[in-house]
This record gives C-alpha cells, structure tokens and sequence, in this order.
C-alpha cells in the first residue's frame, strides 16, 4: 500500500506539471490528496532519495528524469486499464479509475502492450486524458482550465482529471467530454463559478473547475448546440 502511495504522488507531480507547465508545491499536493503538509513532506523526502524527484525549497518538486519515465509507465498502465474496463465490461467513467488503480500494479508491459493493440492503439482515456505510447511519446494538446475563462466566454471540454470525487459530481449534474459552457459569473472572494450548459444552471467551486479543461470556442457554437 505504501508503494501505491508513492506512484500516486509521482503520477500527480506528473500531470500537474504537464497541465500547468510549472514545478509543483507541497500545497498543491495536499489540497489534492486531503494530506498534511507534514506528511506531504516527509513523502516527498522519501521519493527524492530514491532519485525520483527534486526538490528546492521555495521553487517546487520536479520529477527527475526517473521520475518521468516511471510515472509515464503507470499512467499509460491506469489509461489502458480504464479504457477496457469501459469498453468490455461496461464501466462508467467514475468507477473506473479504483479498479485500475488496482490493476495498473498487477501488468507487465507485455500484457499492456498486447491489451493496448487489441483496444486499437487508444491516444486518450474516457476522460480525455492522453495515453503514452510504448515509446514514451505523449500526445499533450495545449488547453485552459475552466477556472481560468473570463465571464462571458463559451469553453468546451476536452479533459478533466481522473479524480472520482470530481467525476461522479459531474456526472450527477449531467456534465461530460464535449459539452459546451457558458462561463456566466465569477466569485473570486467565494471562489465560486457559475456556468450555464444547456439550460442548466451550475454552480461549481473553483477548485472543482480547476480540474477541468478545455479550450474557448465561438459564441455561435455554443447557440448551435
């Protein structure tokens, strides 16, 4: 279990610097996971001395170039995964993420590359997320997270990350991959986010939105759907 935790923390130092293009804080990663600063701390002390990430006080964690490469293996290993359990088994987009979690420890590349062949070579998961290739290539598209958008804009997403919390309240408020949003008031004092999809009025929390992302589109594309 304790080794599951610490790949956790590499995927996440991975994609958070992949989506923001910046080195990551210690607050970030306990805002993420719900863990103290202390024990985020000691977690990160452990994975700089088995040479899997950098860390410079005041500037940020950055995975070293091990760091990199094991944390390309898992992602690719849980997007495999989560693209069969939907695609064979029928799993929604919120259950997925537990169950490959699991499996992810439990493939060897050979088992991975014959289940990623017999999918047809997917380049993303169900949440939009990208899938490296064998040869450690990345298919990474430049987008904003929705917390980003000025009021008034119309955004599409395209990704959001696999969080289960986040992906079952979306799917309990009927927001999914693609859908187009009205970005219609920002409270910045209650970090809050009002949005309009459809007919549907949506109040999110600005953490929620900064885990979701995409990119602005046209006004009059927004009125077509």
């Amino acid at each position: 279990m304790y080794k599951f935790a610490e790949e956790d923390y590499i995927k996440f130092i991975y994609e958070y610097s992949m989506n923001h293009q910046t080195a990551v804080q210690v607050k970030h990663i306990s805002e993420y996971f719900n863990y103290s600063d202390q024990s985020v701390y000691e977690m990160v002390k452990k994975l700089q001395e088995q040479g899997l990430v950098v860390y410079q006080p005041y500037k940020g964690i950055h995975l070293s170039d091990k760091g990199i490469k094991e944390a390309i293996r898992m992602i690719r290993s849980h997007r495999i995964w989560e693209v069969f359990l939907k695609e064979y088994l029928g799993y929604s987009w919120e259950e997925v993420h537990d169950e490959a979690e699991f499996l992810e420890h439990a493939s060897s590349d050979e088992l991975l590359k014959r289940l990623y062949i017999k999918l047809g070579s997917p380049k993303t998961c169900q949440h939009g997320n990208p899938i490296p290739d064998f040869s450690g290539q990345v298919e990474h598209i430049s987008m904003i997270a929705l917390a980003d958008v000025k009021e008034g804009n119309v955004f599409e997403i395209q990704k959001v990350l696999d969080n289960t919390q986040l992906l079952t309240f979306l799917k309990s408020v009927s927001v999914q991959l693609y859908d187009k949003i009205m970005v219609v008031k920002k409270h910045e004092f209650q970090e809050l986010l009002e949005i309009k999809v459809c007919d549907n009025m949506i109040t999110l929390s600005l953490k929620t939105a900064s885990m979701i992302y995409g990119v602005n589109v046209s006004h009059e594309s927004y009125i077509k759907d």
